[in-house]
């Protein structure tokens, strides 16, 4: 079931690329250890890629990868933005948790688990690290309310606070 995932998001990520006319190199971690981390170092310095799409990873150890490699990236989870990775999309976590719970108390209220409809996200967040995209020389215009040439000038994008923007959350952090 894991494996047909991972194929899945591959395929995924590899037309999408291939619709924006870039590359996608799918390199990933077996398991969270020193030596599987250096072997994708050296995958990374081998094929020498400009951004990473994070789609499964470990946490601190991929971030701290990105970062040692300068690599901007995007992760599937808010979770690795908080550890200083660059930004994250994907659904509500909390959202989703609150729907998992509202099945298990249907199942244990008596409903067939093939009664209860199939759930899909419809509450989506981006967070980006300001600090982590200053740290990475990323001008980003979309995410501060500062004046353009407050930016200009200092170099570095100012803090914002976390922000929703309709049915999807953007937080800067």
């Amino acid at each position: 079931m894991q494996l047909a995932q991972i194929g899945a998001t591959q395929t995924a990520v590899e037309s999408a690329a291939q619709q924006l006319g870039v590359s996608a190199i799918g390199v990933s971690v077996e398991e969270p250890s020193p030596a599987e981390y250096r072997r994708l170092s050296a995958a990374l310095d081998e094929q020498k890629p400009d951004p990473m799409a994070v789609t499964y990873g470990f946490g601190t150890g991929i971030v701290q990868l990105a970062a040692q490699h300068r690599l901007p990236a995007i992760y599937p989870a808010r979770g690795y933005v908080d550890i200083g990775g660059l930004m994250a999309y994907g659904s509500d976590r909390t959202e989703t948790a609150r729907q998992c719970a509202n099945d298990v108390h249907q199942i244990l209220g008596g409903i067939k688990p093939g009664e209860i409809p199939i759930y899909q996200a419809t509450k989506f967040e981006l967070v980006i690290n300001l600090k982590t995209a200053n740290s990475l020389g990323l001008y980003l215009n979309c995410c501060s309310p500062a004046p353009t040439n407050h930016r200009m000038s200092q170099g570095k994008l100012p803090y914002a606070p976390p922000m929703t923007v309709s049915h999807s959350t953007l937080s800067l952090l």
